[in-house]
């Protein structure tokens, strides 16, 4: 069954860079994009005031943007087989957005003035990236997110991407960002330790059962959580 698309409209700041990803969008700097007709998009339709970049790199930009009612967003302006591809990510991983994962919206497209349509998604806007090298951290905060990534492993997440820029941070609160390379993670994890449970640890018994997935371990190990007496 399809659904009606809803539309949206983008307003961008005049404070924006005078060229950047969206500016591409036919009728820039006020632009109509609109949710297609094979996904639930969750929010109403209404104007979008895009205030500010919050992250830039060679194929990808995240904007800033305000809802009516002063909603934060993230909107993800990507190349379009990856927006799509992570869309349906998403779509798999609905059980941990909001505490793994941020909230996805929907994804929406808009006409460009060359070329095909450009595709966003439209995500909560949480918190900061992190700034701090994982290894500088303190302990507990290691922890906190080395649960999170075992808990989008059970989900069924494998991120393969875990870096600093793709953890973002507030209020001592974790979520993982961009599943542009994740995959599905299978057979399920055997993972079972909890972090948080084991802050005062020091190393781990290669042996433990609890400890029965080499991807999680591995990132643990990149974020010295054990130090091994060192």
């Amino acid at each position: 069954m399809s659904l009606s698309p809803k539309v949206f409209t983008l307003r961008f700041s005049d404070d924006l860079p005078l060229l950047h990803r969206a500016s591409r969008l036919k009728g820039y700097p006020e632009c109509k994009l609109d949710s297609g007709d094979e996904y639930e998009f969750l929010l109403r339709p209404q104007a979008i005031q895009i205030v500010d970049i919050l992250y830039a790199g060679d194929r990808t930009t995240v904007y800033l943007g305000r809802c009516e009612d002063n909603t934060e967003l993230a909107l993800k302006f990507t190349d379009n087989t990856d927006i799509l591809e992570e869309a349906g990510a998403y779509d798999f991983l609905t059980s941990i957005q909001g505490s793994v994962l941020p909230k996805l919206y929907g994804a929406l497209n808009g006409a460009a003035t060359e070329g095909e349509n450009l595709f966003c998604l439209v995500l909560e806007r949480f918190g900061t990236r992190l700034q701090r090298r994982f290894c500088d951290l303190a302990k507990a905060e290691k922890a906190k997110i080395l649960d999170k990534l075992v808990e989008g492993h059970h989900a069924g997440l494998r991120h393969l991407d875990i870096a600093e820029r793709n953890v973002l941070v507030k209020d001592g609160d974790y979520r993982i960002a961009d599943l542009g390379h994740a995959e599905l993670h299978d057979p399920p994890c055997q993972w079972t330790y909890n972090f948080t449970d084991h802050v005062e640890d020091d190393t781990v018994d290669a042996k433990d059962p609890s400890i029965g997935c080499g991807d999680i371990k591995a990132r643990a190990e990149e974020m010295c959580f054990w130090d091994y007496g060192e």
